[in-house]
């Protein structure tokens, strides 16, 4: 009996003092420190980017609702750039050559950055470690996370970024300091 008291209060000390690593990430929360490294072999952090208002999106080349959103991520781009506006594309694909878990080939990144003209940062995470430091399910997943590190806004699955919509959001937070 003993025991059983000992090992429940055991767990609930450990789910207390953890409970960060179990509380989705959502509007509202702290980004997670995240950092992965471009096409060019960058290492590129979050926590770098502090001050800055950032679009993190989350895709594969494998995905079709991310190919049909780049478009609009690099229209909205060079428009709010300047105001202290950047996109971190985060590629889930696996390794050329290889699958991952589930079956998606790794995906030729490079050439899809060449065919869409893309311009803001591409970072490669093959080992797929921010789907795990942001609880994502599903792709593409985009956070807008504002000049002090919080989490914005949350989209799941794609969007316009560049519509009339989404460019005023981006525009209220850039004013934000």
């Amino acid at each position: 009996k003993i025991a059983s008291l000992l090992a429940i209060t055991a767990l609930l000390i450990l789910g207390w003092t953890q409970r960060h690593r179990f509380t989705p990430i959502d509007i509202g929360s702290p980004a997670p420190e995240y950092s992965a490294r471009t096409l060019s072999g960058e290492e590129v952090s979050l926590s770098s980017m502090r001050g800055k208002v950032v679009l993190l999106n989350v895709w594969a080349t494998w995905c079709p609702p991310c190919i049909r959103e780049m478009p609009a991520i690099e229209s909205a781009y060079p428009q709010v750039k300047a105001e202290g506006f950047e996109v971190l594309a985060v590629s889930v694909d696996a390794l050329p050559g290889s699958t991952d878990a589930l079956g998606h080939p790794g995906g030729d990144i490079e050439g899809f950055v060449r065919e869409l003209g893309l311009t803001f940062p591409i970072l490669h995470d093959p080992q797929k470690i921010i789907e795990r430091k942001f609880g994502i399910f599903g792709l593409p997943t985009t956070f807008v996370i504002d000049r002090t590190g919080r989490i914005a806004d949350k989209v799941i699955g794609g969007a316009a970024w560049d519509d009339e919509a989404h460019m005023s959001m981006l525009r209220q937070l850039l004013k934000q300091q």
